[in-house]
């Protein structure tokens, strides 16, 4: 049961009635300042803050840019002195429309003022809770209530405190689990509508017509959660050639090279699901694989444990709401790594063609110019630097997970290495993690996508050499790092166990350099 302390200028106390499943607790309104000032005894805090906190005699104006930046400051310190995650509203309003150029301007003021609240997000394990577009939503009128909040500091209507308590419950899931990785699709009656093998190109409905435009937006969609992070595959019983001539022939929002993998084929889809997974070195926990028809989503399912949705023939348009209310695809904060999946994920396939040239692995690992970069306690890398620990299985020493706030902890009492790799095809951007606590090696994590290349020998060579002193390390088992239970082996003096968990002290003669990637100068 998860702890949640609200703090507002409004009465929030019949938020209860939707948060039976945890202990709620309500700040005194108006009772900001002091709260933030103090310790928050909560794993969550909801702050939120009705448009009366920033206006000054009813109005957005310069001192309510002062207001912002006293709380943004108020923030700061509440989260050097606590570990509480913060969850804070932006703000919603509204105007007289007595002249069309004023009120636009009025909601102009609003507007901005918001672009800045989400500057929160910078604070770490601090989320933003969207009133703005929920009140965009669903009407003012339907979520405001002038005379409650008035009479009460209650201004918001049943559907109001509904909607909200969804809000913060969904952030709240977005602050426990892990981002879906990838959509898996099915083409034909997904992608576009119509069946390729049987209308013909030419037939199939992806066009600025109806139905072609509701498949034309879907794949907007698709489009727009690919920029962000997430990885797209075909998976679809049809002839290659025919797939390929679509993308070839019209002109459609998502293009053939923005899906990562592509199995068209006549294979069972379940055998073609399990390989994406597969060549992208993924849990079928990170898939989501969507197609309309109710067979293949059955077949699937009898076979893998993978989440599925099946896609609506019948009224298409309802397949636009999926990803509304989809949490796994959404996320609290998107990286320059997520934004960069899928041109990461092409030059991997280049990698593995160019590999093909070489005689040895040696020789292909030398000849391809890697460089890591080593930073050490850089709080602008601490959000990178939580996903991957908190995400990563394979090579991950000791599995330990960590919020973003007890990250930049470690990096203001002990050490923190971030490692960015780079080689002649692109940049992998940081894909490794080592935190040290007392000479103590308490995580060391590569990601999945630069094994293979020795990468974790020159790093563990790297703080080795800055930390100068002997180092201790642990494995723990997990079901998913069996591959690297003997990792340290090779670099202890000394080993003990103590049930799923080996301790060691490394021997620092043992620890030799990876000559062939270089260190950034």
């Amino acid at each position: 049961m998860s702890k949640i302390s609200f703090l507002s200028n409004t009465v929030t106390k019949p938020f209860d009635r939707y948060f039976e499943a945890h202990e709620c607790s309500h700040f005194e309104v108006n009772n900001i300042t002091q709260v933030l000032s103090g310790k928050v005894d909560a794993d969550y805090l909801v702050l939120l803050i009705d448009i009366s906190y920033f206006a000054f005699d009813g109005f957005l104006n310069d001192k309510s840019n002062e207001i912002f930046d006293e709380l943004f400051g108020l923030l700061e310190f509440f989260r050097k002195n606590n570990s509480t995650k913060v969850i804070v509203s932006n703000i919603a309003g509204t105007y007289l429309d007595i002249n069309t150029s004023l009120n636009i301007e009025e909601h102009q003021k609003l507007l901005n003022l918001n672009c800045k609240i989400n500057r929160f997000a910078e604070i770490s394990d601090v989320a933003i809770l969207n009133i703005y577009d929920l009140v965009f939503m669903h009407g003012y009128q339907n979520f405001i209530n002038l005379k409650n909040g008035f009479l009460f500091q209650a201004p918001w209507t049943k559907l109001a405190y509904s909607t909200i308590a969804t809000s913060i419950d969904e952030i709240i899931q977005l602050f426990k689990f892990n981002r879906k990785k990838v959509l898996i699709l099915d083409a034909d009656n997904t992608l576009w509508g119509g069946i390729v093998g049987e209308d013909g190109v030419d037939n199939i409905d992806i066009d600025e017509n109806y139905p072609g435009k509701i498949f034309r937006y879907f794949q907007q969609q698709l489009k727009f959660l690919q920029n962000n992070g997430l990885l797209l595959a075909i998976v679809s019983k049809n002839n290659f050639d025919d797939v390929r001539d679509v993308f070839k022939n019209k002109n459609m929002p998502l293009k053939w090279d923005d899906f990562s993998i592509k199995k068209i084929n006549w294979n069972p889809k379940s055998c073609n699901i399990q390989e994406v997974v597969d060549e992208l070195n993924i849990g079928l926990d990170s898939a989501i694989f969507l197609d309309d028809s109710s067979f293949e989503i059955s077949e699937v399912e009898s076979v893998l444990d993978i989440d599925t949705i099946q896609i609506s023939t019948n009224n298409p348009v309802d397949n636009l709401k999926i990803f509304d209310h989809l949490v796994s695809v959404k996320t609290l904060n998107i990286t320059k790594e997520d934004k960069e999946k899928a041109r990461q994920y092409q030059a991997q396939e280049k990698r593995k063609k160019d590999k093909k040239n070489f005689q040895s692995i040696g020789d292909y690992l030398s000849g391809i110019g890697m460089v890591v970069n080593m930073s050490i306690n850089d709080k602008n890398k601490a959000r990178r630097i939580t996903q991957l620990v908190n995400k990563t299985n394979q090579f991950n020493l000791t599995t330990r997970r960590y919020s973003e706030s007890e990250i930049i902890g470690f990096m203001e009492s002990h050490n923190v290495f971030g490692f960015e790799l780079v080689d002649k095809f692109g940049d992998f951007g940081l894909v490794a993690v080592v935190i040290i606590a007392n000479n103590d090696i308490d995580s060391f994590l590569v990601s999945c996508r630069a094994l293979g290349r020795g990468l974790e020998y020159k790093i563990l060579f790297l703080i080795d050499k800055y930390m100068k002193s002997d180092l201790k390390a642990s494995y723990t088992k997990t079901k998913k790092n069996f591959q690297v239970s003997n990792f340290y082996d090779k670099f202890s003096s000394s080993i003990d166990y103590d049930g799923d968990k080996t301790y060691y002290h490394l021997n620092k003669d043992s620890i030799k350099n990876v000559d062939y990637i270089k260190e950034r100068e």
